[in-house]
């Protein structure tokens, strides 16, 4: 299978750590399309060969998000990809939105890598509407999706990587960019937002030595009230605006900051890292995953007297600035590899690739509407174009006929008029309707249609139990309506229908007429209903069938226990072991069974997973094996609840 066409969608390319994220993809095994509304990395990917299409930056105006959707469209159509890939929230809704205008949407794939800490209810809402696979750029942010409700798509774990750093000789570093070679350097290299707290910062280099110069990389709606700030400090705060040599930035530096509220899982953290750079930073969702054990120095968000503390640590004291450097690229070598990530991303990618295609919501919304406003209106135009029609009514009532009875004869009655009345009133819509009847309506009233023509014209509405009946011909004059039914009364009085017990006569000497036409109220509320109903099949017919999954009351018991699994697998995948394997990293998971009549495939898993690895170490996270006919919810929460608290359920092998 070739490699899928991947088109990815962000904001802006600009020196930021998500477009660093964006570039590296862009250069992995695919075909690339990136869409931005520009930047310097975009300019370096087009000069690299990279297709690159324009997108307005996405806002959250109306207007501006209009102006977006559009422009991912047009890309979209023009680059057809098999797989869509956005960054972050606000661009996941501009893709969601532009995905679902089409006929065939392409699975859409987002890159979260972080809100502020009140943000992750809403976050969680929106993903779990728009997206079929969520990206976590760490464990700390993914547990918080999680915890804030995120439900619905597929959520996987995916550090960022970092290359492998270019390394400059130091002094010549610093003589580029006129600096003491003999000085302390601290490095801050983050747009200038108040995500960052900059503030901060700089309050903390108040308590810094005299002599030690802070280079702060970047740019942002915040520069011009830093730099007042930082007036006082002369050239020891150095305003570098955007840089894209951040690695000679790093050479020259001898330690790396970050005062941030929040992050994902930043960039300049992993490249400080990568590059043997002590890192100081706040200890914050993803920072503390990268920096933990060791790996970098954290500091209580919001303390400027814990990050000058932090800084004096690493720059003073060279045992704990080599351990820290040590231990840092070992977290670098073990979690971060670029090959690993491109790996695990080609795994998602591929995976995403093969859910079938689909018709997009909105695609399908705006064809269900536009099918329901045609049959609205023609109904509508049917109704309001059609004559008036007219509606004449008799009332008649049965009553007795003493003089023709048998009790006025003196003979004793045969049948009483009750009974009479009884049998032969349901018969009078037949009667009513009947051939010779209608023709003789048809000959006594000049110009009439001929009987069968009145047939269908005619109603007949028995009150039951009171020997009262009205009778109705319709008609598209209203003369015509009353003179009809007037003479078909007569015919049925004529014809005797209840003699000799009784008589049934008019009650009216001329008939009632009303219009019977539907008027404009009227029609509008049908064409209405028609209109929802015509919408409403054309949806049913558009939208795709819901595939029941064997495995879903699985999913939704061990689910339940909060410890997901990553993936949920099939044994007869020809890549299982591979799968697993890209899930794993460096470890060998341990195979369990999640039920009787197990042992079998869960001993041959183990032997096959042990034979990729022979040397297994460290914690280890858990494959559980369950029959996707006989295993029961009960069987695998179970197995899930006696796992040790630490042990990480990485899937579900289903035989």
């Amino acid at each position: 299978m070739t490699g899928p066409r991947v088109l990815q969608v962000i904001n802006e390319m600009g020196a930021g750590g998500a477009e660093r994220v964006a570039a590296e993809l862009a250069r992995g095994p695919w075909t690339s399309c990136v869409v931005s509304s520009g930047g310097v990395r975009a300019d370096e990917l087009a000069a690299d060969g990279v297709d690159v299409r324009p997108m307005r930056m996405a806002r959250r105006s109306p207007l501006a998000m209009v102006r977006s959707v559009r422009d991912l469209r047009r890309a979209v159509r023009g680059f057809d990809p098999d797989v869509v890939l956005a960054h972050n929230v606000l661009v996941g809704i501009v893709a969601w939105l532009a995905l679902h205008l089409m006929r065939r949407r392409p699975p859409l794939v987002t890159v979260f890598h972080g809100v502020a800490a009140d943000d992750y209810a809403s976050a969680a809402r929106i993903l779990s509407r728009t997206s079929d696979v969520v990206v976590a750029v760490s464990e700390a942010i993914a547990r918080r999706l999680t915890a804030a409700g995120l439900r619905g798509p597929r959520l996987t774990v995916i550090r960022n990587a970092v290359p492998a750093p270019e390394h400059r000789e130091r002094d010549a570093a610093r003589r580029a960019l006129d600096l003491p070679v003999g000085t302390d350097v601290v490095l801050c290299a983050a747009r200038m937002v108040e995500q960052k707290r900059h503030d901060v910062l700089l309050r903390a280099w108040d308590q810094m030595p005299a002599d030690a110069v802070l280079l702060l990389a970047g740019d942002g709606p915040l520069r011009a009230g830093l730099e007042e700030s930082a007036d006082h400090l002369g050239d020891r705060v150095r305003f570098l605006g955007t840089r894209d040599d951040v690695p000679e930035l790093l050479s020259a530096a001898d330690a790396c900051v970050l005062t941030s509220d929040w992050e994902g899982l930043p960039m300049v953290v992993l490249e400080s890292m990568a590059a043997g750079r002590p890192m100081v930073a706040t200890d914050v969702d993803g920072v503390r995953e990268a920096l933990g054990d060791g790996a970098g120095v954290l500091v209580p968000a919001g303390d400027p007297g814990a990050v000058a503390r932090g800084l004096r640590d690493v720059l003073d004291d060279a045992g704990k600035r080599d351990r820290v450097v040590r231990a840092a690229h070992d977290r670098i070598a073990a979690d971060h590899d670029p090959a690993v990530v491109l790996d695990r991303y080609d795994a998602v990618l591929r995976d995403a690739r093969l859910a079938p295609a689909r018709p997009g919501r909105l695609w399908v919304g705006l064809r269900a509407a536009s099918a329901g406003v045609l049959v609205f209106a023609a109904v509508l135009a049917g109704v309001l174009a059609a004559p008036a029609g007219y509606q004449g009514t008799v009332g008649m009532i049965a009553r007795p006929d003493a003089g023709g009875s048998s009790v006025a004869s003196g003979e004793a009655p045969s049948t009483g008029y009750g009974e009479v009345v009884a049998l032969a009133l349901p018969a009078l819509p037949e009667l009513a309707t009947s051939p010779s009847i209608l023709d003789g309506v048809s000959s006594d009233v000049p110009g009439a249609p001929s009987g069968t023509a009145i047939r269908p014209d005619v109603s007949v509405e028995l009150l039951p139990g009171s020997g009262v009946a009205r009778v109705s011909v319709r008609n598209d004059d209203p003369d015509t309506a009353a003179a009809l039914a007037q003479a078909l009364a007569a015919r049925i009085e004529a014809s005797r229908p209840l003699a000799p017990a009784g008589t049934l006569s008019p009650v009216d000497a001329r008939a009632v007429v009303t219009e019977v036409s539907p008027g404009t109220t009227i029609g509008a509320a049908l064409a209405l209903l028609a209109g929802l109903v015509a919408a409403a099949v054309v949806a049913a017919l558009l939208l795709p069938r819901r595939r029941s999954v064997p495995h879903a009351a699985l999913l939704r018991a061990v689910t339940a226990t909060g410890r997901a699994p990553v993936a949920v697998l099939d044994v007869a995948d020809p890549v299982l072991r591979e799968r697993l394997r890209l899930l794993a990293g460096d470890t060998v998971p341990r195979v369990v069974a999640a039920g009787p009549g197990l042992e079998d495939p869960v001993r041959a898993l183990a032997a096959d997973l042990e034979a990729s690895r022979p040397e297994p170490g460290g914690r280890r996270p858990v494959v559980a094996v369950a029959d996707r006919r006989r295993t029961g919810t009960g069987d695998l929460t179970g197995t899930v609840a006696a796992l040790p608290a630490d042990a990480d359920l990485l899937a579900v092998v289903l035989v």
